[in-house]
């Protein structure tokens, strides 16, 4: 029986990382030097248990993963850092601003159009691309934990851009509005939570 899962997520920290500006192409050792540096200069907490480590990139880098392919096919992803003086791997995700990528992200840009609740078509995909990923790592940071075994889905992959609704929004924090994609709850289908 699925039992649901009461936590919170607590903002602790951000920093501004500056790659060198000539580089045309990010790639995944840019991402994790950026993180250990900020860790290592101490700019951001350092939580080995706790910690996820979100990168919000600006779409105007063009990014190249090993992982995920050419840039423009993913919106973004999480990952594991592993780091030598610790057994446990730090859990990283990358969020990628897909309204100046360049090449311009259609595959992230598509599911959300204008005009949005907040106005910036940008910002308000990436706050689903956010929530998506941060689930998915809560849930299965390292790729050993859920998963459907038939396709290697994760939970906020089986519920990929269902809003569960046609408006502009589906949550509220605070005063502002978002449009978040449902994830997917065992036995039950796509939900909001």
């Amino acid at each position: 029986t699925a039992v649901p899962t009461k936590n919170n997520v607590f903002f602790k920290g951000n920093c501004s990382y500056l790659i060198n500006q000539k580089a045309q192409t990010i790639t995944d050792n840019d991402i994790n030097n950026a993180i250990l540096s900020s860790l290592n200069n101490g700019a951001i907490p350092y939580d080995i248990v706790n910690g996820i480590y979100f990168v919000i990139l600006r779409g105007d880098f063009i990014y190249s993963s090993n992982k995920n392919g050419p840039a423009g096919s993913f919106c973004g992803y999480h990952n594991v850092l592993r780091i030598n003086r610790v057994a446990e791997p730090l859990k990283v995700v990358v969020v990628i601003d897909p309204s100046t990528a360049v090449p311009q992200n259609l595959y992230c840009m598509s599911y959300i159009s204008g005009p949005t609740a907040n106005g910036d078509l940008g910002a308000d995909n990436m706050v689903s691309i956010y929530a998506h990923l941060l689930v998915e790592t809560i849930t299965n940071y390292d790729g050993r934990a859920w998963f459907r075994d038939r396709d290697n889905q994760e939970n906020a992959d089986l519920c990929d851009w269902n809003f569960l609704t046609t408006a502009n929004s589906n949550i509220q924090v605070d005063k502002k509005r978002f449009l978040v994609q449902s994830l997917f709850q065992p036995g039950v289908g796509c939900v909001l939570s």
